[in-house]
């Protein structure tokens, strides 16, 4: 272990450097438990190394149908009792959900909404803004976050937009669930991207692992999570051993490019790109478009 500790190529600690000066022995818990949460991290990411190299060469394909997890046959709302007009709303949703006349957004509160989008597997997604009803309501499997919202919403709007580039082509989206769905080992803890997504072209499955998240919590390009791109081809893709499915994984970026002040260099939207990290902020009206394209490798 100390071996391991003494190598710093494997971590960045973010300490006020005096921390560390050994000049008061009360400063020994805050080393310990530093040490035994990097040791903890270097434990998860080497089985998770081990992990995904002990099945790279035993991967198969299948059908994903509505047995899997990702497949969700009902929400649970628990509502504070006084909030009547969210109970009224939700028993509204429930009877257009039951008679198939969920045909569009239904808005329960002020953001706190169903999503109906025709391309993915089931109906509806709900929707509710940051921890604004954190007190009032509690729902299962758990609401989609603004990202993740505003990747549907910009999705749809360019399905609906654009029909001369999807002629020819079918599009499906699925939500996929944390720890239920489809994870990856390469990135740290195990990865669930939030989206799979399949464009259909004759026999061809181009499907792509979308995650829309914040950078802030990301250092660089070397991140697993942005890595993956690369991986899902050189090790996942190479086992699945089917020249009829390509696989793809991008990071849809809702922290704005130019809060990204402390990346190492200057790196421009175009190396983030290339990267597969898309801006929806900065890139709002064509970040879609470049995750089609690049999912075909047009360009």
């Amino acid at each position: 272990m100390k071996d391991i500790m003494q190598n710093h190529n494997w971590y960045t600690l973010y300490i006020p450097s005096d921390e560390l000066i050994p000049n008061d022995y009360n400063k020994i818990k805050l080393w310990q438990e530093l040490s035994i949460t990097l040791l903890k991290s270097f434990v998860d990411k080497l089985y998770n190394y081990e992990k995904s190299d002990f099945y790279k060469d035993k991967l198969e394909t299948m059908i994903l149908d509505s047995s899997h997890p990702s497949f969700i046959n009902e929400y649970n709302f628990q509502v504070k009792k006084d909030e009547e007009r969210i109970i009224e709303k939700l028993k509204g949703l429930r009877e257009k959900v039951r008679t198939k006349d969920f045909t569009e957004n239904f808005e329960i509160n002020r953001n706190f909404e169903a999503l109906y989008s025709a391309i993915h597997l089931y109906q509806p997604l709900i929707y509710i803004e940051g921890n604004q009803y954190k007190e009032v309501v509690k729902v299962h499997p758990v609401a989609l976050n603004k990202g993740e919202r505003d990747f549907v919403e910009d999705l749809k709007m360019y399905f609906d937009e654009t029909p001369d580039f999807f002629e020819g082509k079918q599009l499906y989206l699925l939500r996929n669930l944390s720890r239920k769905g489809i994870g990856f080992f390469e990135a740290n803890g195990n990865f669930y991207p939030d989206f799979i997504l399949w464009l259909v072209i004759d026999e061809k499955q181009y499907i792509s692992f979308i995650d829309p998240k914040g950078l802030r919590q990301i250092q660089g390009f070397e991140d697993p999570k942005i890595q993956l791109h690369k991986t899902i081809k050189t090790t996942i893709q190479a086992g699945v051993g089917d020249p009829d499915i390509e696989l793809n994984s991008f990071i849809i970026s809702n922290t704005s490019y130019y809060e990204l002040t402390y990346w190492k260099g200057q790196e421009s939207i175009s190396d983030f790109n290339s990267n597969h990290v898309l801006f929806q902020k900065e890139q709002k009206n064509d970040y879609i478009s470049v995750l089609m394209r690049k999912s075909i490798n047009e360009f």
